[in-house]
Order: structure tokens, then C-alpha cells, then sequence
């Protein structure tokens, strides 16, 4: 599949908490709109809202996929629940996230591909159903899409 530069751009800003949920992760609220990531063993079987641990008001909330989504990223596995080797205490907020026992950090992109190592043709199939376009992006697609490759004047 090919993706946008509009459609990267939005998946780099895409919020990481709820794709998380969706992939089997625990998040423990940590204050101030961050989020721990949990040890495997921690790990709770259940809807992805009940995965968050703390208070009521502190729980993310992610999207329900659609049969068609889920189609989309069914061919592309989470990390094993079970496996020891899952990372752990990685802070999370909106898109941004810092794993500091491995001196790593970055967007929700990079998240995919150097936490779980995953492709960015993966990566990018993972996040998709997430993806939040700013309607001022099309606007501005559509204006750019009618100028000329070569001014003249």
C-alpha cells in the first residue's frame, strides 16, 4: 500500500494509548495525561477499556475496529502477552513516547518500529485505523493539487 505524506503525517500524531489497548497492552495512569506500560504478567484479558489500570477517570478509551479494519491489521501480530522479553516501563503520552533503560524515544511510527521492530509498511497498517486527518491538511492538498509543477511569470 502506498501511503500519503498527509497520511504519515497524521499517523506520526496519532495518539499511542489506545492502539496499545488494542494490541494487549496494560497502561497504569501516571499523572498529568501519561502512561506506564506494564510487565507482561501483568497483562488482563478482557475489552481494552478494562486495561488501563487506576482510576476510573484516568482510563483511555480506544476506537472499536470495524470487521473491515480488523481485517486490515489482522495479518500483523501484537507482541506475545506471555513473553518476558516484552518491553515494560515505557512512558506513553499522546503520541509521544520515552523508554529510558534503553535510551529510546519518538512518535507513534517509531514506537512500531523500534519497540516492536516491526516494518513501517506494518507499522503504518497498525495505526491506520486510527488515523485522525486535519481537515486544513486537505485544504491545502486540494489548492497545491491545482498550481503548476513550473511558475511562469
Amino acid at each position: 500500500m502506498t501511503w500519503t505524506k498527509s497520511d504519515i503525517r497524521a499517523a506520526r500524531k496519532a495518539e499511542l494509548a489506545p492502539i496499545l489497548l488494542a494490541r494487549g497492552y496494560r497502561l497504569q495512569p501516571a499523572g498529568n495525561g501519561n502512561f506506564r506500560i506494564l510487565p507482561a504478567q501483568s497483562r488482563v484479558e478482557g475489552p481494552a477499556q478494562s486495561r488501563v489500570e487506576g482510576p476510573a477517570q484516568s482510563r483511555v478509551e480506544g476506537p472499536a475496529l470495524s470487521d473491515s479494519e480488523r481485517s486490515r491489521t489482522s495479518g500483523v501480530e501484537g507482541p506475545n502477552p506471555d513473553d518476558p522479553s516484552r518491553p515494560s516501563g515505557i512512558a506513553v503520552k499522546q503520541n509521544y513516547w520515552v523508554w529510558p533503560e534503553s535510551d529510546m524515544s519518538g512518535n507513534t511510527i517509531e514506537f512500531f518500529l523500534l519497540v516492536e521492530r516491526k516494518t513501517f509498511q506494518d507499522a503504518m497498517s497498525i495505526i491506520s485505523p486510527y488515523l485522525h486527518h486535519d481537515p486544513s491538511e486537505q485544504h491545502l492538498r486540494e489548492e497545491r493539487g491545482n498550481e503548476p509543477d513550473i511558475l511562469s511569470r
